[in-house]
């Protein structure tokens, strides 16, 4: 089946099909069951945003700096993408990026706020650049504190991973509606986890998210059923007979461009012999009611 063939091919065994994508985020708060004495710098993601018309890079331990005046700083070199001006207006490029405290302790879980970067004062940058938080700092810790232990955090992804490919496959076939789906043929990929901690590190809770996308190309029963029908004609005098008829379809995978899903066809049922009818009627004339039931048979 292909998203690119608009009718049934017999020539080539092929039908048309649908592509589908979906993809689901669940999230879930589990327990933190470890404990002990830490001294953990406050983290969380920031959106930066650039209002110039070029890109910049931003190396690692770039400073960000809160209307407070507490510095966070990224961990990993970054390129902030330009803005775009379509007329007089200008969209601001975008980035979001992990931060994490100068320092360790609670002063740093601050509220969702704005930062500068104290590096680009003096120039045209300090206020063509800006960044944002939508959510609480969290994490900044010294001393006794819960902890995320390797049990708890690889259940939570266990969980989140099933409940996340469920989701999305539910959503898949519902997606689809009347059509079929092959479910040998249905790719699901599932993102890296997000979570507020990593093992080892300081939490109450454990909060985690997980993103899974499903992928496959859906196709009409009764195209298949054409196809199936013409196979029949082609390579047999017999027909299938609807009676009792039982179609499996297994072996279902993407091809490698993901285009079309290749698949097998196993039937199981009766099948009934075409019948001349002009052959038929010279054959039956002139025969008896027996001789003729016995020519049927």
């Amino acid at each position: 089946a292909a998203g690119s063939y608009t009718s049934v091919e017999t020539d080539s065994n092929r039908i048309p099909g649908q592509f589908f994508a979906v993809k689901e985020k669940v999230s879930g708060t589990f327990t933190a069951s470890g404990s002990k004495t830490v001294a953990q710098k406050a983290s969380g993601k920031i959106i930066i945003s650039n209002k110039s018309l070029a890109s910049q890079k931003l190396v690692a331990t770039t400073r960000f700096e809160s209307i407070s005046g507490l510095i966070f700083r990224i961990q990993a070199t970054i390129t902030v993408p330009a803005g775009t001006k379509i007329g007089s207006t200008i969209t601001p490029g975008a980035i979001e990026a992990t931060v994490y405290a100068d320092k360790a302790g609670a002063d740093y879980n601050i509220p969702a706020g704005t930062f500068t970067i104290p590096g680009f004062k003096g120039t045209a940058n300090y206020t063509e650049f800006s960044a944002a938080s939508t959510a609480a700092m969290h994490g900044g810790i010294i001393g006794p504190s819960d902890v995320v232990t390797e049990a708890n955090y690889t259940a939570a992804v266990q969980e989140l991973t099933k409940k996340a490919r469920d989701t999305a496959l539910q959503s898949l076939k519902t997606q689809a509606a009347n059509l079929s789906i092959i479910d040998s043929a249905v790719e699901v990929t599932i993102d890296t986890p997000d979570a507020n901690a990593k093992q080892g590190e300081a939490a109450e809770k454990l909060i985690m998210s997980i993103t899974a996308t499903a992928r496959t190309v859906a196709f009409r029963p009764e195209d298949l059923d054409i196809l199936l029908s013409a196979y029949m004609k082609k390579s047999s005098d017999v027909a299938l007979s609807p009676k009792g008829l039982t179609v499996k379809v297994t072996d279902g995978a993407f091809s490698n461009d993901l285009k079309q899903i290749l698949f097998e066809v196993t039937i199981n049922g009766n099948a009934v012999a075409s019948i001349d009818l002009d052959k038929f009627t010279k054959n039956i004339a002139g025969l008896s009611a027996s001789q003729a039931e016995k020519l049927i048979q």
